[in-house]
Parts: C-alpha cells; sequence; structure tokens
C-alpha cells in the first residue's frame, strides 16, 4: 500500500461520518483500484454508498453500486459473509431511493427488486425487507390494494440481518397506516418513536414531517404547529432531508406566507445543489404555492433576499421580484412533474402539484 493510501485512509478513520468524508472516500477508492486491493476497494465503496445515503448525494449511491456489485460477484471465492451482508445493505439502500430519480424506468426498478429478492433467497436472509420495499413502490404508484397484500406478506417474514432496525419500520409502517387512511394505527406505531424510546440516524427526523404533512392536509394546524416547534431543528442541516420541508413550507404557505420565506432562502441551495429529482419536486412545488400566497397577502412587488450564488436569476443586489420567483418556481416543479409522469405512466406528479395547490387554497388563514 502507498504512503498517500495509507495517510488518506488514517483520515477517513478520524473524520466523523458526513459530507465531508464523501470525496476523501472518492479518491481513496481511486487508489485502492490502482492498487487492486480487494478488501479496500469493497470496505470504501460500502462506506462511500453508507454516507451518501445519509449525508449526501443519493444519485452517488446508484452510480458507485453497479462496480461495487460486479467487484463482489467477480471475486465470490474471496469475499466473506460479511461482505455479501454489505452487498445486500448497499441494495437496500439503492431500492430505497431509485423512484427519487425519474431517469430510471420501472422495467428496471422492478428488475433490480427481483434481483434484490433472487439474492436473499440465494444467501439464506429473509424477505421482510423486500415486502417493505415493494409496499414503498406501491404507495408511490397509489396502489392501495396491491400496497395492502404486500404489507401482509412482510409482516410474514421474520426479522433478521438484513432488516430495518425497530425505529426504521415503525416509521414504514407510519407510511402505510398514513396511506390507508388509519391515523389511529399510525400514531400507536409512532408512539415508542415520540415517547424516545426508539431512535436512530433518521428517525424521529423524518417520522415527524410526516405527521405534520398529514396535520397540514386535515387542517389541523395547532398540532401541525406543535410538530414544528419541536421538529424543524432535527432537519434544517442536513440536506438529505430535504424531500421533508414538505409539510414546514406547506404550512407558513397557508398560515403566514412571510415567515416561510426563511425557510425558503435557507434551503433553496439544497434544492439547486441536489440531483435528486423528486426532492426537487417538492421543495419547488411547495415554494410555487409559499410565493403565490405572498403575492396575495403582500403588497410589496419585489423582496431583498440572500440566495445562493447559484440561483439561476441570482441579484447582486439581492433585490428578487416575486412574480420571477413564482415563475421560477413553477417551470422547475412542472418540467420536474412532467417527466415523473412520463416515467411512471400515470399522472401522479401533476396530481401531486395540484394537491398542494388546492390545499393551500382551501385552508389560507390569511
Amino acid at each position: 500500500m502507498n504512503g498517500q493510501l495509507d495517510q488518506l485512509l488514517d483520515l477517513i478513520c478520524e473524520t466523523p461520518d458526513g459530507s465531508k468524508k464523501i470525496p476523501m472516500l472518492e479518491e481513496a477508492i481511486r487508489l485502492a483500484d490502482y492498487e487492486n486491493i480487494l478488501p479496500l476497494q469493497l470496505d470504501l465503496r460500502y462506506d462511500l454508498i453508507y454516507n451518501s445515503v445519509f449525508y449526501g448525494d443519493r444519485l452517488k449511491t446508484i452510480t458507485t453500486f453497479p462496480r461495487y456489485l460486479s467487484l463482489i460477484d467477480d471475486n465470490i471465492e474471496k469475499v466473506n459473509e460479511e461482505d455479501i451482508l454489505h452487498q445486500l445493505w448497499g441494495f437496500k439502500y439503492i431500492l430505497d431511493h431509485v423512484v427519487d430519480f425519474y431517469q430510471i424506468s420501472w422495467s428496471k426498478i422492478n428488475s433490480l427488486t427481483q434481483e434484490f429478492k433472487n439474492r436473499c433467497i440465494q444467501y439464506g436472509y429473509s424477505l421482510r425487507y423486500y415486502y417493505e420495499i415493494k409496499t414503498k413502490h406501491y404507495i408511490y404508484l397509489k396502489k392501495v390494494e396491491e400496497a395492502k397484500a404486500s404489507f401482509d406478506r412482510y409482516w410474514q417474514c421474520t426479522k433478521d440481518q438484513l432488516s430495518d432496525c425497530e425505529a426504521c419500520e415503525l416509521d414504514f409502517h407510519v407510511d402505510y397506516y398514513l396511506f390507508i387512511n388509519n391515523y389511529d394505527r399510525a400514531v400507536k406505531a409512532a408512539k415508542p418513536i415520540f415517547e424516545d424510546k426508539l431512535h436512530c440516524k433518521e428517525v424521529p427526523h423524518i417520522t415527524y414531517p410526516k405527521f405534520l404533512l398529514y396535520y397540514v392536509k386535515q387542517g389541523r394546524f395547532k398540532e401541525a404547529k406543535e410538530i414544528i416547534d419541536k421538529s424543524y431543528k432535527l432537519i434544517q442541516t442536513n440536506q438529505s432531508f430535504l424531500e421533508y420541508l414538505e409539510g414546514y413550507i406547506t404550512y407558513y404557505a397557508i398560515i403566514n406566507p412571510i415567515m416561510g420565506i426563511k425557510i425558503f432562502t435557507n434551503h433553496l441551495k439544497w434544492a439547486l445543489d441536489s440531483r435528486n429529482e423528486r426532492h426537487k419536486l417538492v421543495f419547488f412545488t411547495t415554494s410555487w404555492q409559499l410565493w403565490e400566497s405572498l403575492s396575495t397577502v403582500s403588497k410589496k412587488k419585489e423582496y431583498i433576499l440572500r440566495l445562493p450564488e447559484n440561483t439561476p436569476f441570482y441579484s447582486e443586489k439581492g433585490k428578487y421580484k416575486i412574480g420571477d420567483l413564482i415563475s421560477y418556481c413553477k417551470k422547475q416543479a412542472m418540467l420536474i412533474a412532467a417527466n415523473f409522469d412520463r416515467r411512471d405512466g400515470i399522472g401522479n406528479a401533476l396530481d401531486y402539484i395540484n394537491s398542494i395547490k388546492a390545499n393551500v387554497s382551501n385552508n389560507k388563514r390569511w
């Protein structure tokens, strides 16, 4: 092992998981590939996938995975059980986010899901997560009966090393019960999370916003405000939580658009830098409605804002017309929605935009 790689590995070990670790891992992978050191090639790629999922660019996870997969398959006689388990966890991370990219067809998504199932059977792992991800995909496609059937199969499978942690599984249960409009079961599932008996890297961070969005849709704004007061601080510094700003921005579009400006300006850079198309759809749709609300409630036609320099209509003077902000957010949302609806073969993305518009219009408190 050369000295440069050795020093880089020491630095990686000293660096906490996070976005700053990702470029170090990429450089270490390049050096490990050059020296053809298989254990490092595998471990570093798994570490990169993990950090990209929780702290960075999830598209990087998808582009990294094929080489990681082939390294194990091409060297199956040299790898151990932990390598196989890591490979399947990498597969899980892919499947959990693959629908977020309209560039990936459903034939490819279904093929990857089936391949994951086949490998679980091949290596003797439970199909519990397979049915979990199938349920999530059916929820995305709004296929109620298929989701119910898959959720039932999920319950029939045992837990093992490939299962999500208890907190993540309960958060998944919340997803499902809110999808079928069983609020009481969702609250019951979330109880150990909200009582701080169960938590992990993403829970309760992503659980609170799901109830927030439900309360906003139901017009239950007192409960929504209680969620905001305790939860925004959990997600405000990690750009992987971009999609979970949905309920916060929608709430302020309905209740007090001026208060929502700060969330928009704080997180616009996340959306501009993101390559996750579904997260961008959520941000630009809700921001569009925020600025539409502000154009109605405020007499001002122009605001002084501190926006990131890579804003397409960036102004050094910091002056921005509401009309330009509306136009940009609307254009981004509609373009992305069209791409998703083309991929999905249904109108879910456009329906999503219309549902946010209707929610704001029907519940506005100004």
